[in-house]
């Protein structure tokens, strides 16, 4: 019998390119409702799916806080991956710390929920080795997000010692020409600081491996369509 509750998702072309990119970092910017969201945790899902033989392959999901985690990205995963069937939680609801997601009968992603906020997160944080990491919502905006620092970014990237081919994405609002994220990756209208050779070198590593997607106000037109 048809699965009346399936879901069906078609990627608009912003979210094609984060999703079956094959660079380590993906950058996603755009206002509220474009579906950000929706695209990295289908990209989280591809991504596993390209690698079998790493699964379940360890992620950090990282916000300004593990609250804001609950309320606004593990619905989301959520509708793709709906809880007790293809997603397993712990913690609070509303301030989740660890969920898994699940193939048939096998666990493909196991994911770790931080909050920059928290001292004691970022320490437990350092020591893992990860396959991935979502950033959310660098950027600090009324309402919606404290923003994460550039030391977070840092760390979130040396600790992709999982597999050969890890995947971090970043997923957020425009932010200002002098916000980290703009001069890192070369946002355009980004100020550039003056920085040393070594400096720039690792800037020009990160830009050469990095996907920047800056999505078009309305290209999403609807989200998904139910069978």
């Amino acid at each position: 019998a048809e699965d009346k509750n399936k879901r069906v998702f078609t990627p608009t072309p912003s979210q094609a390119k984060i999703i079956y990119s094959n660079k380590l970092y993906r950058l996603m910017l755009s206002g509220r409702g474009e579906g950000k969201s929706t695209t990295s945790v289908i990209t989280m899902g591809v991504h596993a799916m390209r690698f079998p033989e790493w699964q379940p392959i360890r992620w950090a999901v990282v916000r300004d806080t593990r609250r804001s985690i609950g309320i606004t990205t593990a619905p989301t995963v959520k509708l793709w991956d709906p809880e007790g069937r293809a997603s397993f939680w712990r913690g609070k609801t509303d301030e989740p710390e660890v969920f898994e997601i699940v193939l048939g009968n096998k666990k493909i992603i196991e994911a770790y929920c931080f909050g920059a906020d928290s001292l004691s997160d970022l320490n437990k944080f350092q020591s893992l080795e990860l396959g991935g990491v979502l950033l959310v919502e660098p950027c600090a905006a009324a309402d919606i997000s404290g923003g994460v620092s550039q030391d977070v970014f840092a760390i979130a990237t040396t600790s992709l010692r999982q597999m050969p081919y890890p995947c971090f994405i970043i997923e957020g609002n425009m932010p200002d020409e002098s916000h980290w994220v703009s001069t890192t990756f070369g946002i355009p209208g980004a100020e550039e600081p003056e920085r040393s050779t070594e400096e720039q070198a690792a800037v020009d590593s990160i830009r050469a491996n990095s996907e920047v997607v800056i999505i078009p106000k309305g290209e999403n037109k609807a989200l998904d369509i139910v069978a």
